[in-house]
């Protein structure tokens, strides 16, 4: 009798068979749970980036000059919200600033304008920006246009790939302060 101590050219390719169907399922498994922690990172990203515009523009919007709020033509990209608001990131709320919101080379930007003053200042708030659109709250639904006297404003905007959404809106109705700035 023969003693065989190998593997057979069958047995081989079996092994190998089974091999290359546990490391594909095993690639599958992992490629899948790579793609599922991007997807939380972005939507992470995203609740984030919300927030935080949400915020800045909530406190433009509270403090606004009333009727102030109004959509205008940007430098380069369509449209840009402007207002007048108490918000100055600069002269802490001590004087009225003129704001824009708006998307210049990928970024969003808020300038702040003094003209009395001379000053102007830019903000580089967000990059990979594009596709920027102001909305306006009446009647419960928005619309892009200005209404003056609406108490919620809403902005959209896309950022890599990632859709923003921030909504803005004050239970007064912006009625604190005049055109000028000073207390009706």
């Amino acid at each position: 009798m023969k003693d065989n101590k190998g593997f057979t050219l069958a047995e081989l390719m079996i092994a190998v068979a089974l091999a290359g169907i546990v490391l594909t399922g095993s690639y599958a498994v992992f490629n899948t749970i790579i793609a599922s922690r991007d997807v939380s990172v972005r939507a992470g990203d995203a609740v984030t980036v919300n927030a935080k515009i949400a915020s800045l523009l909530s406190a433009d919007f509270r403090q606004a000059v009333k009727n102030t709020a109004e959509v205008q033509s940007a430098v380069e990209n369509g449209m840009a919200l402007r207002l007048i608001t108490h918000n100055s990131l600069y002269f802490q709320g001590a004087l009225p600033v003129e704001v824009l919101y708006y998307i210049e080379d990928g970024y969003l930007i808020r300038e702040e304008k003094l003209p009395l003053m001379d000053y102007e200042q830019k903000m580089f708030i967000l990059p990979n920006a594009d596709n920027f659109t102001v909305l306006f709250y009446e009647n419960g639904e928005y619309y892009d246009r200005t209404i003056f006297g609406t108490n919620m404003i809403k902005i959209k905007l896309d950022t890599a790939g990632i859709p923003v959404e921030a909504i803005a809106g004050s239970y007064h109705q912006n009625g604190i302060f005049n055109s000028l700035g000073i207390g009706e």
